[in-house]
């Protein structure tokens, strides 16, 4: 089916069953229809909400029984697709009619938060690093297809053992597990598809270098003509509503350096000179580490932008700048 373009946008949603080794049944190739969609990585597992219009009454039952599965890919002025997720299962469907049209909105949850996440189990954690705990939750989970990915992680902190050994057991999902397991070793974790993401949240704890296994996070640039609203600064934190870009990530850095988030009454010119090191006083850096993911768009309507959350070390009992570079680099 040839997919809507409207603003030089392209929107690919289908919705499938999955069979035995893993293969789809498609169920409906929506591409040619509008559709509007909401996708929100945050701490845990993504959220999705699609809404189709204008789907007939026989398909909205297929859609609706048994489990479904949807995939989403996007593009724009032929650049070819990107994928912006896969295997969000339907938890809810909805249908309703405003005139001339009939909106059907299904809400979604990554697929791993049902087969991974709620998956019960009892384990007990003994004389083992960070790594060995995950990993162990992984096998007793019962879920090879699990990738695991460590990001921005101070050299010693994956692999470091406590001196005691202290036996303990934990029962429960794996979910409250691994949350138990954030607040002890300091971390976030994002589930994208298949890949567990956990990410060291910066503190003061010396010179802050990334380990052997982790890594640095990627590193973009924000560009003040990428911008889709001003910048909504808070102590160490930034929202940024900019133009859909697909393949940013928690866990990334990103650079403000390409816009002033400060002013005084020098005048523009002055600031653009000066810029870097204005904010190096003002906001003591541009770097910020991304926590939170909107991907919101249309292919019928204007709608095609990012919403990214992030935070900075800041002064304070935690985040200091002052002695260290929190994002990995000399």
């Amino acid at each position: 089916m040839p997919s809507m373009q409207t603003f030089g946008k392209e929107v690919v949603l289908e919705i499938y069953s999955k069979l035995e080794d893993d293969r789809r049944e498609i169920v409906l190739d929506a591409t040619g229809l509008r559709i509007d969609f909401d996708i929100n990585n945050t701490v845990g597992y993504n959220r999705g909400k699609f809404s189709i219009y204008n789907l007939n009454t026989e398909t909205i039952k297929d859609i609706s029984n048994g489990e479904k599965y949807v995939s989403l890919n996007i593009g724009i002025h032929g650049s070819g697709l990107y994928s912006l997720g896969e295997d969000f299962y339907i938890s809810n469907a909805t249908t309703e009619t405003i005139l001339p049209n009939t909106i059907t909105t299904l809400y979604c949850m990554s697929g791993k938060r049902k087969s991974f996440l709620e998956t019960q189990i009892h384990t007990n954690f003994g004389k083992s690093s960070l790594k060995e705990f995950i990993q162990i939750i992984i096998d007793e989970a019962k879920d090879s297809t699990i990738n695991t990915e460590y990001i921005l992680f101070p050299a010693g902190v994956l692999n470091y053992k406590a001196p005691s050994g202290k036996i303990s057991r934990y029962s429960g999902s794996t979910e409250s597990i691994l949350n138990k397991l954030s607040k002890m070793f300091h971390f976030q974790y994002y589930l994208q598809g298949n890949t567990l993401r956990i990410v060291y949240k910066a503190d003061t704890q010396g010179t802050y270098k990334k380990s052997e296994e982790g890594r640095e996070g990627r590193e973009f640039s924000v560009d003040a003509l990428n911008l889709r609203a001003n910048p909504i600064v808070g102590v160490g934190t930034i929202q940024l509503d900019i133009n859909l870009t697909p393949d940013i990530l928690p866990g990334d850095v990103f650079d403000t350096n390409d816009f002033i988030t400060a002013s005084n009454d020098l005048g523009i010119e002055y600031l653009a000179a000066v810029k870097n090191d204005m904010k190096s006083t003002v906001t003591k850096y541009s770097k910020f580490q991304v926590w939170n993911v909107i991907q919101r768009g249309s292919n019928y309507t204007d709608q095609w932008h990012t919403t990214v959350m992030g935070y900075t070390a800041k002064d304070g009992n935690r985040l200091s700048t002052e002695h260290f570079n929190w994002y990995g680099r000399d």
